[in-house]
């Protein structure tokens, strides 16, 4: 990530710009969401989590004590995000409560929050399929690998993201884990599927008006 592209107001500063827009003490959200995010499609995402919050003004210390999950729990993701639209949503949110930060905090605030998206999404995805795995009366074990690929999703580009996954699902329907050989190739198994996929999905998605997670 380039930093040059982070543009941040910290207490030093006399007021006079912020993300290459003039500013004051009180920023229209309109404006900030333009000069952050620009137009299109990032901008959407961003004002769906953000949206109006003119009730976050001086909640900064209250925001502050929240976890990461609880963080991302308010924004209510559904999906992954990509690291820049989260750092937007970050920029915003400080800026709604009338927060001055510098690169340092900014940065370790998304990280935080980018964190709790991915605990969160985990957490409403495992559940999602552990519901489905029950309603079909069928063990994970006991699925094909196309099968777990269409249920959880990976990221291709989040392998992290994938291993928590797919290590909390294992969890939750008492999948055996002690033989780490047949674990790694289950898990390559899902992977190679999931690329096979991504052509399928994104048609699906598209046909379906949904934006594909990032």
């Amino acid at each position: 990530m380039d930093m040059d592209e982070i543009s941040v107001m910290n207490e030093s500063e006399d007021c006079d710009t912020l993300l290459g827009a003039e500013v004051c003490e009180k920023i229209p959200v309109e404006a900030t969401m333009d000069a952050i995010v620009g137009v299109g499609s990032v901008a959407n995402i961003v004002e769906k989590y953000v949206g109006d919050r003119s009730d976050d003004k001086g909640g900064y210390e209250a925001y502050k004590k929240m976890t990461s999950l609880e963080k991302a729990q308010t924004y209510g993701f559904g999906e992954l995000k990509s690291y820049d639209t989260v750092r937007s949503i970050v920029q915003i949110k400080f800026l709604n409560m009338g927060h001055m930060t510098d690169v340092d905090e900014l940065l370790e605030e998304t990280d935080l929050l980018y964190k709790g998206m991915c605990e969160l999404v985990i957490k409403n995805k495992t559940e999602e399929i552990l519901d489905e795995i029950k309603q079909r009366g069928i063990a994970f074990d006991d699925l094909s690998a196309i099968e777990k690929a269409r249920m959880l999703q990976f990221q291709p580009d989040n392998n992290l993201y994938n291993i928590q996954l797919y290590s909390a699902v294992c969890k939750v329907c008492g999948v055996d884990t002690s033989d780490e050989g047949k674990i790694f190739e289950d898990y390559q198994a899902i992977y190679e599927k999931t690329l096979e996929m991504q052509p399928e999905w994104s048609v699906e998605r598209k046909d379906g008006g949904r934006e594909r997670a990032r």
